[in-house]
């Protein structure tokens, strides 16, 4: 349920790829990728030059500096200039599953480029396939018991919402299912028989 994507907010050439492997585990804070920004130098030497300044001009000057970085994703006490062009390191902003890698170490990259997709897996969708003339009877809310192939226990989740499609060749309508996965033991594609519970009729 849900997705981030990480993207290029300047123009730059991947320099080291930290994460390269799709379908890898990563916690927030992670970093992704390395990158060496040269349209950055000039923005950042600005900011730094102003920053030994007191004047009150100054201090208006090095505020603009700082939202201009800001808007690039920057932050400059982040940025390493040494034995070069500055670096951006690229960080996962959150713990998931990398559901793509879309870079590679030695390419250039420019502003909105998508380079990681990232999936979270603490909640996972079910789609459970229900016949036409039972999902009316369900709603948003209603309990789901849902026993993943292969497992012991059966677990709990809950109905996010009946989708307004049915299936021309087996007359079921889609039910989206909640199930919370804090173990990540669950993975994408697997089975499970779900026992769906309305709360409006029987």
């Amino acid at each position: 349920t849900g997705e981030h994507r990480v993207s290029a907010r300047v123009e730059g050439l991947v320099e080291r790829l930290h994460a390269r492997t799709p379908y890898a585990r990563v916690a927030r804070g992670d970093p992704l990728a390395t990158l060496l920004a040269p349209t950055l130098a000039s923005a950042i030497a600005e900011y730094r030059a102003l920053a030994s300044s007191r004047s009150p001009e100054a201090r208006q000057l090095q505020a603009a500096a700082r939202s201009r970085l800001q808007l690039w994703g920057v932050n400059p006490a982040q940025v390493s200039t040494r034995d070069g062009p500055p670096r951006i390191v690229l960080h996962a902003p959150a713990d998931g599953v990398l559901a793509e890698v879309a870079v590679r170490e030695g390419e250039t990259v420019m502003p909105g480029q998508l380079l990681f997709r990232l999936n979270a897996t603490d909640t996972l969708w079910l789609d459970a396939r229900v016949p036409q003339g039972s999902a009316g009877q369900l709603q948003a809310g209603d309990a789901a018991q849902v026993l993943v192939s292969g497992a012991s226990e059966p677990m709990l989740g809950k109905i996010e919402a009946v989708l307004p499609e049915v299936d021309l060749v087996t007359r079921t309508q889609s039910v989206r299912v909640l199930v919370p996965n804090p173990d990540g033991t669950l993975a994408a594609g697997a089975f499970a028989e779900v026992v769906l519970q309305s709360t409006t009729k029987e």
